[in-house]
């Protein structure tokens, strides 16, 4: 197991990303969490990763430039 950072839930719910996990996962203001439930144990993702979606990294072929030069293949 990695390093354990404890941080406190408020009444409505609310916590704050330690700094460690918002570098960790290169979370900027904006940016938006998935959480992964299985079972008893929840995983924090940077939403729109490629662990969210294992084909997200077949976009960057859709471009329109990319239409352009190999849309009559």
């Amino acid at each position: 197991m990695g390093e354990v950072l404890k941080v406190s839930v408020d009444r409505s719910g609310r916590t704050v990303l330690p700094a460690k996990v918002r570098e960790a996962l290169g979370v900027t203001i904006g940016d938006e969490v998935a959480f992964v439930l299985e079972g008893r144990q929840v995983t924090l993702v940077k939403a729109g990763c490629p662990t969210e979606n294992p084909f997200a990294a077949f976009l960057e072929w859709a471009s329109p430039d990319d239409d352009e030069a190999y849309g009559s293949l």
